[in-house]
């Protein structure tokens, strides 16, 4: 650096200028002084260099034409499975000429360059014409077919939840003209976080057969496994041709059990529906709530009775009924579904002597294939008050002779369900010890009358007649009795009597 008249200058900027007798060499100004004689002496000696180098250029070339690009190769021959095969394999340039042969894991010594093999072995289709490229030394893998042909056809689900069960169909083409044991493989994502069950080994036979196969997704996940364009592959154990397997996308969701609540009015626990009398019926709501971020399809509503004391559990559990339907679709993050659940306890309910009410426990099952909520299940069935009241006939009468007859007494007998269901079968029974005539008698002149059914709280008249012959002496007595004959709902036969005395006076 030199100052001069206060400023600065570099070097570089005026090399050969006014006070170029104390510039300093650089390393490029060394270099040229050095170059220079060199320079002129290879100017000299232009044509032998020239020709050094090409002898280079053709010792370079021949060197990786014959040596240098030869690389060993052996080739990895195996199932679609991974198992290693035995085979002989046929090496071709690319204009279809043999090169090699080996076995296969047999090395061989190959240009480096584009080749096209045969791959032969017994059991397996054999391999024709399978491009290959030699670029280092190594094993090349080659993958085989079982010899056989069979096809896999179907649409695989598109969405999932952790935990999820989905059951699906595929269809199973076997083309070969015996049964042929097959087996199915799930690979792709899905392979990580769900198994594939399709009931073991299929036993197909020639022709279409109709599998049916499940996924059973894992519970827990890596969030990384979930979301949208994931994707699987069904394919035939043995075989990866195209027609052997089925592939798609899929979705999948983390489901949260604690966003999915039931209920039943409020409670989350419990289906109380305290005591119903036989006879009676009760409707109820059920709701389910979900707060998870998808639709929960096909939740399936089951009632199942776990204790009783009396009454058939199976025969309980036709009680109840779900309207509209018992299984359910229930909306991510709407408005609650309301599922009627009614209960119908028949009035003909059997209760044992002595016994005026049935405890029975059970639990109400929310379930799908990937989660399942309760609710525990009381009910009391409590006994009706049956029974029946007869009146409008007293229980004594005295008639008095005119003109010398008995003039007749007429009326009508009054049963009344004083309980609170339907009663049935009604027989009405007169019986006297009158000597060789009935001097009470209904419908007119019979001992007997029936009627069908006789609804809680109403009345059936039947008229009746008291006749005493003239024949009979004063204080002449009939001992008679009005019986009533009927059936409870349970079809237990009871019977009400009212004794009437009937005096000749």
């Amino acid at each position: 650096m030199l100052l001069n008249g206060g400023c600065v200058y570099d070097k570089y900027e005026n090399p050969h200028g006014e006070d170029a007798e104390i510039y300093e060499k650089g390393p490029l100004d060394s270099a040229r002084e050095i170059a220079g004689p060199l320079i002129e002496k290879a100017k000299a000696n232009r044509k032998k260099i020239v020709a050094g180098i090409i002898v280079l250029a053709v010792l370079f070339l021949a060197y990786d034409f014959f040596i240098g690009s030869v690389r060993t190769v052996s080739f990895s021959v195996s199932d679609t499975e991974g198992n290693p095969v035995s085979a002989s394999i046929r090496v071709l340039d690319t204009s279809g000429n043999e090169v090699a042969r080996a076995k296969s894991g047999e090395q061989l010594s190959l240009k480096a360059g584009a080749y096209k093999i045969d791959v032969l072995s017994t059991d397996f289709k054999t391999l024709r014409a399978y491009p290959v490229n030699v670029s280092e030394n190594g094993a090349i893998p080659v993958k085989l077919e079982i010899d056989k042909s069979i096809e896999l056809a179907g649409t695989l689900p598109g969405t999932f939840a952790t935990g999820e069960t989905k059951e699906f169909t595929l269809t199973l083409k076997n083309n070969e003209s015996l049964q042929e044991n097959v087996k199915l493989v799930l690979e792709g994502d899905a392979a990580k976080v769900m198994k594939l069950d399709f009931g073991g080994a299929i036993n197909a036979a020639p022709g279409d057969n109709i599998v049916s196969v499940k996924l059973n997704v894992d519970k827990s996940v890596d969030s990384k496994d979930l979301g949208k364009g994931k994707k699987f592959t069904i394919r035939i154990e043995g075989l990866d041709n195209s027609k052997a397997k089925v592939s798609g996308s899929y979705e999948l969701v983390q489901f949260n059990d604690s966003k999915l609540k039931v209920k039943f009015g409020s409670s989350t626990t419990t289906a109380n529906f305290g005591t119903v009398e036989a006879g009676e019926t009760q409707a109820k709501q059920l709701k389910v709530e979900n707060e998870n971020d998808f639709e929960i399809k096909d939740i399936k509503i089951e009632v199942d009775i776990t204790s009783t004391e009396f009454t058939d559990a199976s025969e309980v559990k036709t009680w109840f009924e779900f309207s509209p339907a018992n299984t359910v679709s229930v909306d991510a993050k709407n408005d609650s579904p309301i599922i009627g659940i009614t209960l119908r306890v028949p009035a003909d309910v059997s209760f044992p002597e002595g016994k005026i009410e049935e405890t029975i426990k059970g639990v109400i099952y929310f379930r799908t294939s990937f989660f399942e909520k309760q609710l525990s299940l009381d009910l009391k069935i409590s006994k009706p008050k049956t029974g029946i009241s007869v009146s409008g006939i007293r229980d004594s009468y005295t008639i008095q002779k005119k003109d010398s007859q008995y003039p007749p007494e007429r009326g009508f007998i009054e049963i009344r369900n004083s309980g609170e269901v339907l009663l049935n079968d009604f027989d009405v029974i007169v019986i006297c010890d009158s000597t060789g005539v009935n001097w009470l008698t209904v419908n007119s002149g019979s001992t007997e009358a029936k009627f069908d059914s006789l609804a809680a709280r109403e009345t059936e008249k039947i008229p009746f007649e008291i006749s005493i012959p003239a024949s009979a002496k004063k204080d002449d007595t009939a001992n008679c009795r009005v019986g009533v004959l009927y059936s409870e709902p349970n079809d237990d036969r009871q019977t009400v009597e009212v004794p009437v005395i009937i005096t000749a006076g």
